[in-house]
């Protein structure tokens, strides 16, 4: 079984979920890949330390992680790094001025990571990067030349193409957050219930639930999914021949006959699971993940992209004049829901934001500078 999460910074989609779609998504596969914005934030404070104060500033600079006050500090920054270079024989003064510089953007970009590693444990991705492992949990930024895939970027493009990554070729899962589904992309009917599953109509049938995943530890998360390995055999490999035939246009039969059978043995798993019982059990925690696994159509997804800003509007209008060229398929999706939104087609306009000045902060602001 193949997973694939494509996701973004936008501050109507909460950073958290993203997080938990990591984690079931790593619990439940053999293979996960990881492309977007999460990619960065599992990594980011890692690579940033570990740099000289240019490229910390510059990496910084050029993520969505920069607010409009350390960008202004920054670029000032810059500006005077460029203008000590041009002085062939800079003053003591102005030597010393520098020093004084650099050593307060260091204090501003350590007190920024901090604020990050707080984020990043409040938000669920905290120590996640001590999962990676090739052919496991891989990841990728969303980036670089179209229809080439290097250790770190892959082109979104290439993903909604079901082009890369490579190993997610046409054979995964894709893992959406809930806001997914909303009337601004699903302009037909869904099936929600197997009786009306029909040809030609989406669908997404209740599958089954998980507990709070975001405070089990790295450690944890790797225990569940060796333990859930060896009881769920069935479920995975039906998902693996699903998705395969979802790529075909082909998935509905096989989806309800085979694929639907497998989900006791799923929940059985679930339940009987030492660590997620006690998880369920810290009444803090209380807070069920249930997911609906599914058909959609690509024009669905791609809508969704576009709209969020991973694709442009020139990019769309392309998938639409190739769609019609296209052999037809269709999109494996798992949907992820919680107590509090339930299942529901949303409508109208996205929840207001509950902590504006906060979301400011992350909104994608991507910058570019050259500080060589």
């Amino acid at each position: 079984m193949r997973c694939l999460q494509l996701d973004f910074s936008s501050p109507e989609f909460e950073e958290t979920g993203f997080a938990i779609q990591i984690r079931v998504g790593y619990l439940l596969s053999d293979m996960l890949n990881v492309v977007g914005s999460t990619s960065l934030i599992m990594t980011i404070e890692n690579v940033i330390r570990n740099q000289p104060l240019a490229k910390k500033a510059k990496i910084l600079y050029n993520s969505h992680f920069c607010n409009p006050e350390l960008i202004a500090h920054l670029e000032f920054y810059f500006d005077q790094q460029k203008q000590l270079k041009s002085l062939k024989h800079p003053s003591n003064n102005v030597f010393l001025a520098v020093k004084k510089l650099e050593k307060a953007i260091e204090t501003m970009i350590d007190e920024r990571l901090y604020e990050l590693e707080i984020s990043n444990h409040r938000h669920g991705f905290a120590g996640l990067d001590n999962l990676f492992e090739r052919d496991v949990f891989e990841i990728h930024n969303i980036g670089g030349i179209p229809g080439v895939e290097t250790e770190s970027h892959v082109a979104a493009w290439d993903v909604l193409y079901n082009e890369l990554p490579i190993k997610a070729k046409k054979n995964s899962i894709w893992l959406m957050p809930d806001g997914f589904f909303h009337e601004n992309y699903f302009e037909t009917l869904v099936a929600t219930r197997v009786e009306d599953i029909e040809e030609d109509v989406p669908y997404l049938i209740k599958s089954f639930d998980f507990p709070n995943m975001n405070s089990l530890t790295p450690t944890q998360l790797s225990t569940v999914k060796k333990q859930l390995a060896l009881t769920t055999q069935s479920f995975r490999k039906a998902c693996d021949d699903w998705a395969t035939l979802c790529y075909q246009s082909n998935g509905r039969e096989y989806f309800v006959n085979q694929l639907m059978p497998t989900l006791p043995e799923l929940s059985a798993a679930i339940d009987d699971n030492p660590i997620l019982n006690h998880v369920k059990s810290i009444k803090e925690l209380q807070c069920n993940i249930t997911l609906y696994m599914g058909e959609v159509s690509p024009m669905i997804i791609w809508k969704f992209y576009k709209e969020n800003g991973v694709i442009t509007e020139e990019e769309f209008n392309l998938f639409e004049t190739l769609y019609g060229t296209m052999d037809n398929f269709t999109f494996p999706i798992m949907l992820f829901t919680n107590e509090v939104t339930g299942f529901e087609l949303a409508t109208g306009e996205f929840d207001e934001i509950e902590n504006p000045s906060e979301q400011e902060e992350i909104i994608a602001v991507r910058k570019h500078i050259s500080v060589d």
